[in-house]
């Protein structure tokens, strides 16, 4: 490395280090949240606006937020339990931004808002200097799971209309920055006075809180450590509620409506981004149209996933034997052969030939069913995990299978214009179309299959009462 740049680079590491670890052990010691169980002794952590980016409110109107971590559907799940939360306080719901790449770690309310405010600037200041430099160089630990971190706006990429149906009044963030809301109305600043302008939750296990709707419900915490009453909430008078995390699909202890609610808006806040949509609609106008086709979501790259992945495929594939009527199957062995060997060719021509045979034999279902499968499988007909579908399956298709599409999809953020978020789209397309099949089989426990799921009744329901 030249002297000039390898000065350059120590002197720019030492400032970076230093302003994140000061920033962080300095705000957190200033504002750290005692563990106490019940919401008498929660205390509140400074928080500071910025001019720049002021919300128009009301004088009496009253805001919540939360902060976002883990994968994108994730994120989805939690702002759904933001929402219902809002509309339940009367708040106006602060939406922050959503990580659209590598999922980021949970981490309590003493830390999770401060890397939040700092890493996404120091990764950007990082890969800078990398590209400078022409080589590799060592990001700080706190950060590391944010140096793939790649934040737009909620509404960039979801169909967030349904917040307004049930009545959520809601604004978007465009940072997350600690000085964020600096010289708007609520006008809250970095100091003690703020402890009568802003309440927050304490959070300090990965499932803290479990918020019930009624006082009088019984039903058990599960994994979660304490309760929480709505009707607490509601008697809180701060300008700015914030929680820390929201996710999980039983955070929240639901009466009837809510639960009506929170079913309507997971069915309805879908993908919602113009190249997707139309990178969707192409596949499965191939695949012979919405409800001709079954579909399956099979993650195997990683986590428990990746270890259970023997289970999973054997789960799924007694799933849709009984998603295609297996049982009942008329397929004649010269269909079969002729089917099997356009697969076992693997060459783009043979497939499309496939495809074709297959759509048109559609309406007979059975061994020649047409299944989509949506994976995380780099190369899935050459992936032993998913040979098993393949073998049952003859008229099985990945996206993979439709080579123009991937190369099609050439997306910038639209917070930068700059940076390339292509290969992060390529999932949504494949959610928007599992989502259009007549019955779809997910891998237990992953939200995107709890998404796509979700997804594929509502547009089950929707054709059904239209047709």
């Amino acid at each position: 490395m030249p002297p000039q740049l390898c000065k350059r680079w120590v002197l720019f590491t030492t400032i970076a280090a230093c302003t994140f670890f000061i920033s962080l052990s300095a705000i957190s010691k200033s504002t750290a949240l005692p563990k106490q169980a019940g919401l008498e002794n929660d205390l509140v952590k400074g928080v500071v606006y910025d001019e720049h980016n002021s919300i128009p409110a009301k004088d009496d109107e009253k805001f919540m937020t939360f902060y976002p971590h883990s994968g994108l559907h994730n994120q989805r799940l939690s702002l759904i339990n933001a929402a219902l939360i809002a509309k339940s306080l009367n708040r106006t719901l602060i939406i922050p931004e959503v990580n659209i790449a590598i999922a980021t770690y949970w981490k309590d309310s003493s830390d999770l808002p401060h890397k939040l405010d700092a890493c996404p600037e120091l990764v950007a200041a990082h890969r800078k200097m990398e590209k400078e430099l022409g080589e590799r160089v060592h990001l700080p630990s706190e950060c590391f799971d944010y140096r793939k971190y790649v934040p737009i706006s909620f509404d960039d990429v979801l169909d967030l209309s349904p917040l307004t149906n049930i009545g959520v009044r809601y604004t978007m963030r465009n940072n997350m920055h600690h000085a964020y809301f600096q010289g708007t109305p609520l006008n809250i600043p970095y100091d003690q006075t703020n402890r009568t302008m802003v309440y927050e939750i304490p959070d300090f296990e990965r499932y803290s809180y479990r918020i019930y709707y009624s006082e009088h419900d019984t039903q058990p915490l599960q994994n979660f450590e304490r309760r929480l009453d709505l009707i607490d909430l509601q008697r809180r008078s701060e300008k700015l509620m914030i929680f820390n995390s929201l996710f999980g699909s039983n955070r929240l202890a639901l009466d009837a409506d809510s639960t009506e609610t929170k079913k309507y808006l997971q069915q309805s806040i879908k993908i919602a981004h113009p190249v997707v949509d139309s990178r969707a609609d192409k596949v499965i106008a191939r695949l012979g149209g919405e409800r001709q086709y079954i579909s399956a979501h099979i993650r195997s790259g990683d986590g428990m996933f990746k270890e259970h992945i023997d289970d999973t495929i054997d789960q799924i594939a007694k799933k849709l034997s009984l998603a295609a009527d297996m049982e009942n199957d008329t397929t004649d062995d010269d269909t079969w052969q002729e089917l099997r060997k356009l697969q076992l060719a693997k060459t783009p021509s043979s497939l499309v030939t496939l495809l074709e045979r297959c759509v048109q034999l559609q309406p007979q279902r059975g061994k020649v069913t047409t299944l989509f499968m949506a994976t995380d499988s780099h190369k899935p007909r050459e992936d032993p995990n998913m040979r098993a579908l393949f073998d049952q399956f003859v008229c099985a298709f990945t996206l993979s299978d439709f080579p123009d599409i991937i190369p099609s999809i050439n997306v910038k953020s639209p917070r930068d214009n700059h940076t390339d978020i292509s290969s992060l789209l390529i999932p949504l397309v494949d959610a928007s179309i599992a989502s259009g099949g007549s019955d779809f089989v997910g891998t237990p426990k992953s939200t995107f299959s709890g998404y796509v799921k979700s997804r594929q009744l509502a547009i089950t329901r929707f054709l059904s009462d239209g047709v």
